[in-house]
C-alpha cells in the first residue's frame, strides 16, 4: 500500500522562489495527511511552457539551484516527484526527479518529445533514452511525462517487463473541449498495456495562450477510473493505492462531476482570463460596451474572473449599439 498525493498546482512561467514555496507548502499539507509521496505537474519548478527561458544557461543553472531548494526545503516530509529543466552533457531535458530526505535521489528525462500543435519541445530539447523505476515506501514506481503516454512503447514497455505496479505521471497538458475524457482514454490504455495503476497529475492555470484544466485522475490496472481531481482550480488528491490488488471501491463520491458542455468552456475562459491578468502583473481591465450581447458577456466573463473591482465599463452608444442602449444612455 502507498498513499500518493496529487498536487494539482497553479505555477508560473519564471516565478522560480514563488512555485518553490508553494510546492513546499503543499508537500507539507501532503505529509500531515500521511502521504508517501506528493506529485506535482510536468516542469513546475520552471513555470510550463518555459519555452525559450530554457535556452538561458542562467535560467537553466537558477532552475536546478530552485530543485535542490525544494528538496532541502521538504527534506522532513514526504518523497517528492517534481518537473524541471535538467542538463547534460547531450542538452537540457524535460525532466522529473525525486526528492527525498533533502536530496535528489532520481533523475528521469521524459522520452517522447511533443512537436506538433502548440509544442515544439523537440527545437528545445533533448530525448531521455530510459526508463526510471524508483521505489517509495514498500511500492516500487515507474516515472513518465506527459507525452511517453500518449502511444505504447518506451517507457512502458520497460516498466511491464519489470512489473512497476504504479506508474505516475506528470503533465502539463493544455485544455481543449473534452480533453479530459481523451487522457481518460489514454490512461485506460497505458493502464491495461502494463498492468500498472496510473497516476496522471496535471498543471491548472492560465500561461499566455494556453489554459491547463487539472482534471488528474488515477486509473486502476483494469483501466477503470477511480479517482478523480477537479477541474480549473488546484486541488490536493490523496489516494491509497493497494499495489498488490487490481480493484478498489470508488473515490471520494462528494467530488463534483467533470463539467462539460458550455460551462466547460466558460470556465476555461474564466480561468484563462484571470491568470492572464493577474501573472501579466495587471489589477485591473477596462471593456467597451456597446450594449449588445458580445460585450455584455465578456463584462460578465471578466467580472467572473476578476471580481466587480476588477472591472472598469465604458458605454460606447453608437449608430451601430442595440436600440434600447442608444435610448438609456446620451449619444456622445
Amino acid at each position: 500500500m502507498i498513499r500518493i498525493a496529487l498536487g494539482q498546482v497553479n505555477t508560473t512561467v519564471g516565478d522560480l522562489d514563488g512555485n518553490v514555496s508553494k510546492m513546499a507548502e503543499w508537500t507539507g499539507r501532503a505529509a500531515g495527511a500521511g502521504a508517501d509521496l506528493i506529485a506535482f505537474p510536468e516542469l513546475a519548478v520552471p513555470g510550463y511552457p518555459p519555452e525559450d527561458l530554457v535556452l538561458r544557461p542562467a535560467f537553466v543553472e537558477d532552475n536546478l539551484a530552485a530543485l535542490d531548494d525544494l528538496a532541502r526545503e521538504t527534506a522532513g516530509a514526504c518523497s517528492v516527484l517534481v518537473g524541471f529543466v535538467d542538463r547534460t552533457e547531450r542538452g537540457i531535458h524535460n525532466a522529473a526527479a525525486l526528492l527525498a530526505g533533502g536530496n535528489v535521489v532520481a533523475r528521469y528525462h521524459k522520452i517522447k518529445l511533443p512537436n506538433y500543435g502548440v509544442f515544439d519541445e523537440q527545437r528545445t530539447f533533448v530525448p531521455g533514452e530510459a526508463a526510471c523505476p524508483v521505489r517509495v515506501a514498500s511500492s516500487d514506481l515507474g516515472i513518465s511525462i506527459c507525452e511517453d503516454a500518449w502511444s505504447p512503447g518506451a517507457p512502458w514497455d520497460q516498466y511491464a517487463a519489470a512489473r512497476v505496479r504504479v506508474i505516475p505521471n506528470i503533465n502539463g497538458s493544455p485544455y481543449h473541449r473534452d480533453k479530459a475524457h481523451e487522457r481518460l482514454e489514454i490512461c485506460r490504455a497505458r493502464a491495461v498495456e502494463t498492468h500498472a495503476w496510473i497516476v496522471y497529475v496535471n498543471m491548472v492555470g492560465g500561461q499566455d495562450e494556453l489554459v491547463f484544466d487539472g482534471g488528474s485522475m488515477v486509473v486502476s490496472p483494469a483501466g477503470d477510473l477511480v479517482w478523480r481531481a477537479k477541474m480549473f482550480e488546484e486541488d490536493l488528491l490523496i489516494v491509497d493505492i493497494d499495489d498488490d490488488g487490481d480493484e478498489l471501491e470508488d473515490g471520494d463520491p462528494t467530488r463534483p462531476p467533470w463539467p462539460t458542455g458550455n460551462e466547460e468552456v466558460y470556465r476555461a475562459l474564466v480561468l484563462g482570463l484571470r491568470d492572464y491578468v493577474r501573472k501579466n502583473g495587471f489589477d485591473e481591465v477596462v471593456i467597451g460596451l456597446s450594449g449588445g450581447i458580445d460585450s455584455a458577456l465578456v463584462a460578465t466573463l471578466a467580472t467572473d474572473a476578476l471580481g466587480p473591482e476588477g472591472v472598469r465599463c465604458l458605454a460606447m452608444p453608437s449608430a451601430y449599439s442595440s436600440p434600447s442602449w442608444r435610448c438609456v444612455l446620451p449619444s456622445a
